[in-house]
């Protein structure tokens, strides 16, 4: 194998490069401006538009990553041309980038946008810290040092390896995904929430199998370009070498399918399809010519448009345009379901699909594709579903749950529990509803945890209902904007998104107090589409602002909505019967019984003074249910009595809570019936024992 004295030319480079940026660690202002006006701003947008409020300074590498982020070999030595004059470097400019981790051009950044203007500046002093301790050789404990805060900071985690590798890659090795998915392979298996001394003991541990020939590289390079060989994803050669790649004769194409026509989910690898040439009015389809030039052997990038706006498969004509009852159609086999969904942003973020004829928004149904358009849409799909989606972004870490084992868990029984779930399996919606103080909220995040298997909040979403809560909040509406209005998506619209673009992750939506708001008004055009037999492209529909016919909507099978519903205020309207027909209702009632007392007696409580609460609040339940003019709907909840945390005084905390909480609900609930809040408070304050 190679070695990178005669073949990883970017090397040298990429070092001098670092020592000639350490030069501005006092000059970051200066830098920005030198890279902003020197490179054509097609390289350079994201560094401000990555924040609202841009920094006036730059990290080092950030700057690095407008070479790493392109995919094109004719563009990273572009820019490299570039630095080499601006900089004054005697490097030679690469001619190879085969061993480089690629970063997502959509995280190119090393500082990030949702966070204090302060505290981003601080993360950018920090990356320079960690380019100095590097660059000087200042030894394991003060890199190590900074690298720890460094690693920390958001949106770094492993991307300070990547980093490191950049600077010096015979002596440090990147973690990006497809470096861990190998080290893996090799049995070396690298752990979230890493330090430095862990990052040391990983590449220790590399060395060693490379030195005793178990992994067949001689460096931390030829690993890294195993790697991404493995994965597919490398720099691609310049357009006109590519031009002359495919030399069969294979024609590239891009189909824009409708999912209320055709639903690629609902089909296999290796089913056949076909696609008209004319539209419903007998009209030829735009652009015709592609119709006809495509021949069996061809490639199809099969995107499915508007709701879905993804593409979806990777699909090979197997019959040119010819007659059939259809009419006259082009048959195609799917061939492979893509890893990555990329969503419609994503492509358009990409410069190589951006120039192509569907990028440029060119009206039709099949589009011709160059190769070299082709396969940077390949690339980006060929990547591990969402968390994969960055070859540079941290990977989720998410608790494992299970009800037996959590320690924090429902006051039910564990066959009580799983029936909750199990409905929610088959109905996709549910409403749990009971007193107040039963803790449905609380259990409607550990229902959503038991489905996932994990602790997983990124995929659960949560909004509270009231009375001036409206579909514009909740689906769409129109906004202000800048120059006057525009249609913005709401929290659930944005969540069904997000649950599109994962569709193998379960995502829950948490609706608190449901029934206290205008529920026709805020579910709309919703209520048909939240059945679980109406959860697929082909039900689509489009919502009131939609701005044309082709803009749908739908909800995908993935997400599942749980509402919680406090059943003590009368005063509030009944729920619309068309949403009672689309939940499936789940009581919950108040939990004063053992797993109660174990919980009460693990902070502390005597076990007397436990079971005479216990008593006392499941003889004012009792009487609570048995009048007509309350009933169990207003029952007291074991959530008023959970608050442990700070008990110091167990007379004075049962007191406190009495006073402050159960009594002036009590008030409330018996507002016309003085005698029975007085016999309601003299049994839970021990009068009649």
């Amino acid at each position: 194998m190679a070695t990178y004295k005669d073949k990883y030319t970017w090397v040298p480079f990429f070092h001098e490069l670092a020592e000639k940026l350490l030069a501005y660690k006092e000059r970051q202002e200066e830098l920005k401006d030198v890279v902003l006006t020197s490179l054509d701003p097609s390289y350079t947008n994201h560094i401000n538009s990555s924040s609202k409020f841009p920094p006036k300074d730059i990290d080092p590498f950030t700057v690095m990553g407008i070479i790493n982020r392109l995919t094109l070999i004719s563009k990273k030595t572009e820019i490299c041309t570039v630095f080499k004059r601006i900089f004054n470097m005697s490097s030679d400019t690469p001619v190879d980038y085969e061993g480089v981790p690629q970063l997502n051009p959509q995280k190119s950044v090393y500082y990030w946008s949702d966070i204090t203007s302060e505290e981003r500046e601080a993360n950018i002093q920090n990356l320079w810290k960690l380019l100095d301790a590097v660059i000087n050789n200042k030894g394991d404990k003060e890199i190590g040092e900074i690298y720890d805060i460094v690693k920390e900071q958001k949106g770094i985690r492993f991307r300070a390896t990547i980093a490191l590798y950049w600077i010096k890659p015979k002596t440090y090795l990147s973690l990006d995904s497809n470096n861990r998915q190998l080290l893996n392979h090799y049995g070396i298996y690298v752990k979230n929430n890493m330090d430095y001394a862990d990052y040391l003991n990983i590449m220790d541990e590399l060395n060693t199998k490379i030195y005793n020939r178990e992994v067949p590289c001689d460096n931390f390079i030829d690993f890294t370009a195993l790697a991404y060989e493995d994965s597919g994803i490398v720099a691609e050669p310049d357009a006109d070498v590519v031009a002359k790649a495919p030399h069969d004769g294979t024609q590239y194409f891009w189909l824009n399918d409708s999912p209320t026509l055709w639903d690629v989910d609902e089909y296999n690898v290796g089913d056949k399809q076909t696609y008209t040439a004319y539209g419903d009015k007998g009209k030829k389809r735009r652009i015709f010519k592609y119709f006809e030039k495509a021949k069996a052997g061809d490639k199809l990038i099969c995107y499915e448009t508007t709701p879905v706006k993804r593409v979806k498969a990777l699909c090979e004509i197997t019959k040119g345009l010819h007659k059939s009852k259809e009419g006259e159609v082009l048959e195609f086999v799917i061939t492979e379901k893509v890893k990555y969904q990329v969503p419609w942003s994503e492509l358009i973020q990409n410069e190589v699909f951006r120039n192509s004829e569907p990028g440029k928004g060119v009206q039709g149904s099949l589009f011709g594709l160059s190769y070299e358009e082709y396969q940077a849409i390949v690339e980006m799909a060929s990547k591990e579903e969402r968390t994969s989606s960055s070859s540079d972004s941290p990977q989720p870490d998410y608790d494992t749950y299970d009800f037996d084992k959590d320690r924090d868990k429902p006051f039910i029984d564990k066959d009580e529990f799983l029936h909750i779930v199990e409905l929610l399996k088959r109905f996709k919606n549910i409403i749990l509803q009971g007193a107040p103080g039963v803790g449905k909220t609380f259990l409607a995040r550990k229902v959503a945890y038991q489905m996932m298997g994990e602790q997983n909040d990124a995929n659960i979403a949560m909004v509270q209902f009231h009375q001036s809560y409206s579909y514009e909040d909740f689906i769409q509406g129109i906004r202000p904007a800048k120059d006057g209005f525009e249609v913005k998506n709401g929290i659930f619209y944005e969540f069904c998104q997000k649950a599109l673009a994962a569709p193998k992750e379960q995502f829950f939506f948490i609706i608190d107090e449901i029934n206290r708001g205008n529920i026709s008004k805020i579910f709309g055009e919703l209520m048909m589409l939240i059945e679980p037999d109406k959860r697929k492209s082909k039900y689509a529909i489009s919502l009131t602002y939609s701005e044309s016919s082709d803009e749908t909507f739908y909800v995908p099978e993935n997400v599942y909505i749980i509402g919680c519903m406090n059943t003590a205020d009368r005063s509030l309207a009944q729920l619309d019967y068309a949403l009672r027909r689309r939940f499936s209702f789940y009581t919950l009632e108040p939990e004063f019984k053992q797993t109660f007392k174990d919980f009460l007696s693990e902070h502390g409580l005597h076990k007397e003074f436990i079971n005479t609460i216990c008593l006392r609040l499941n003889k004012v339940n009792d009487l609570i249910a048995s009048e007509e003019l309350l009933g169990p709907g207003k029952m007291i909840g074991h959530s008023y009595f959970t608050d442990v945390a700070h008990i110091a005084e167990a007379d004075k905390w049962w007191q406190d809570t009495l006073d402050y909480q159960v009594l002036p609900y009590l008030r409330d609930v018996c507002f016309d019936d003085e005698g029975l809040y007085h016999q309601l408070e003299r049994i839970l304050t021990g009068k009649e024992e």
